[in-house]
């Protein structure tokens, strides 16, 4: 790239950022204040060039306000917008689509945005997180949201108010890892194939209107980690088969229509520390023993219709480390 190209690059994105600057209504920590006419824009505060060109925009928990204008979009090396933590306005504007080139991490979570989640950004072929919780976005979750997206990893969209179910088209993500769509307004059934991408390993659908059986939906997640679905309307068996699983560390199927036996956790994951099963309707008898949970924590089965002797002859030696908390109220 020569001199003159370089300059005019850089005064091009000099430019789009005084021009968000400008749309700024309120800095109370004062973090733009490097941003000004006659200064190298990769002397702004919050923003990494490489080679001249900005590469990152990382400007965080400042109470930044103000709206995203669509200069935003016009940084054809950009590979990370992180602006979560403030309190900017208004929607994503649709130049964000010119990012598509090279962004590899979107992280506007904690603002006031609203609106509705835009489809192109599941067109973004190097994105690896999105995470778009704590806003006000409202409407479905569109499709074209995992139509494209091979390499994205994370999907956090927690604490909205989106409407449709978790959608069949997330099994397109091949290399998804995890997504938090808890505390929404999601309902209808859970898709039958959340665990298509082998390394799935988090999972959270918390605090939504989530029905019918998923015990079967759940076999293949052999990977992982964290399972919330707790607070919907599940019913049919609980998935206790994934307490058997090498990676699971938190467990929670709370406050649903959960019925059955707890089986006997004889092949209990050597690191489950949480396990939430209260508020369901689960029945007796108690398991006989939990032998095996030598990492358990937290154990709540409270609100059920169990009976009969607490986890059998096992006694608290059994653990190693003491609980923090332990509810079997019938």
């Amino acid at each position: 790239m020569g001199a003159a190209t370089t300059n005019d690059l850089m005064d091009a994105e000099r430019r789009a950022l005084l021009d968000f600057k400008a749309a700024v209504t309120a800095d109370p920590w004062g973090v733009q204040a490097s941003w000004t006419p006659m200064r190298d824009p990769c002397n702004f505060f919050g923003v990494t060039c490489d080679a001249g060109a900005v590469t990152w925009l990382r400007i965080n928990g400042t109470g930044l306000a103000g709206t995203l204008t669509p200069s935003l979009g016009r940084f054809p090396a950009l590979e990370s917008v992180l602006l979560f933590g403030n309190a900017l306005t208004s929607g994503v504007p649709s130049s964000f689509r010119a990012l598509a080139p090279m962004l590899h991490k979107l992280n506007l979570s904690w603002n006031t945005l609203d609106g509705e989640i835009l489809p192109f950004l599941g067109a973004f072929p190097w994105l690896r997180l999105l995470d778009l919780s704590y806003i006000r976005f409202a409407g479905g979750i569109p499709a074209a949201l995992f139509d494209t997206s091979l390499r994205l990893r994370y999907v956090l969209l927690a604490h909205n108010n989106l409407t449709d179910p978790v959608l069949p088209s997330i099994t397109n993500c091949s290399r998804l890892v995890g997504f938090n769509f808890s505390y929404n307004h999601l309902s209808r059934e859970f898709s039958d194939q959340v665990c298509t991408p082998p390394k799935m390993n988090y999972i959270s659908v918390r605090s939504n209107a989530l029905s019918v059986d998923i015990v079967g939906k759940l076999t293949s997640c052999g990977s992982i980690d964290l399972l919330d679905v707790g607070s919907n309307k599940f019913s049919g068996a609980a998935p206790f088969a994934l307490l058997g699983s090498v990676n699971i560390t938190y467990f929670n199927v709370s406050s649903n229509a959960f019925n059955g036996e707890i089986p006997s956790i004889a092949t209990c994951g050597t690191k489950i520390s949480y396990l939430d099963a209260s508020d369901n309707r689960l029945t007796r008898p108690m398991p006989e023993c939990m032998v095996n949970c030598r990492g358990l924590r937290v154990l709540d089965l409270g609100v059920n219709a169990l009976a009969g002797a607490i986890l059998g002859h096992c006694g608290r030696s059994t653990f190693s480390g003491s609980w923090a908390i332990l509810a079997f109220l019938v």
